[in-house]
């Protein structure tokens, strides 16, 4: 992981990563996935498409984008009043925007705890990788965000998960004396499945 600093496009929940939209519906247990919108550099989607079940939809209204913005920055500002009105009416808790990134991710790398455990709650996958490979876990440990990484190991999140693995972010940003016994010993260890357990 890239610090925002070093490279504002590989942190995930920058804004500059993000674009001006993301996907208008989730990859959890309905199936529907897909970006809306565009930043400069992906130039083979246009404002208006989403991508739904691989398929691309060309009728997107400008008022799903400025809905999926609001929700995206609401995620990254850890605003839990707008998440405790919209996922009982039916805001897909796995929402992603166009770089992978997901509610989970976007709460977690900002530091909001109690955001992130209503997502979780609510049925959010704690182990969903972004576009990049990372996990919400790799990305609370980039971020030394202690309590977002609790409620993570409550929410059964993987530490072999994603590339870097949380359990590998350990060792690469300092923090094996925390976490390292904690990470081998969690719940969801090796639930995500396709990671490699690292002893």
């Amino acid at each position: 992981m890239s610090s925002p600093s070093q490279n504002s496009q590989n942190s995930p929940g920058s804004q500059a990563s993000e674009g001006s939209a993301g996907s208008a519906g989730s990859a959890g247990s309905a199936g529907s996935a897909g970006s809306a919108g565009s930043n400069g550099s992906n130039e083979s989607r246009k404002e208006s498409e989403v991508e739904t079940n691989g398929e691309m939809n060309k009728s997107l209204p400008p008022e799903a984008i400025a809905f999926a913005t609001r929700i995206y920055d609401a995620a990254r500002a850890g605003d839990v009043a707008i998440f405790e009105q919209a996922l009982p009416r039916g805001l897909p808790v796995n929402m992603t925007n166009e770089k992978g990134d997901c509610l989970v991710m976007l709460a977690a790398y900002h530091g909001h705890a109690p955001l992130v455990k209503l997502l979780l709650q609510h049925g959010a996958d704690p182990n969903r990788l972004n576009d990049r490979g990372q996990s919400p876990l790799a990305g609370a440990v980039f971020k030394n965000e202690k309590e977002v990484i609790e409620e993570l190991l409550k929410g059964n999140a993987d530490p072999n998960h994603g590339s870097p693995s949380a359990l590998e972010a350990v060792g690469l940003f300092g923090q094996e004396e925390t976490w390292k016994k904690r990470f081998e010993e969690a719940p969801g260890r090796g639930m995500a499945g396709g990671g490699i357990l690292i002893t």
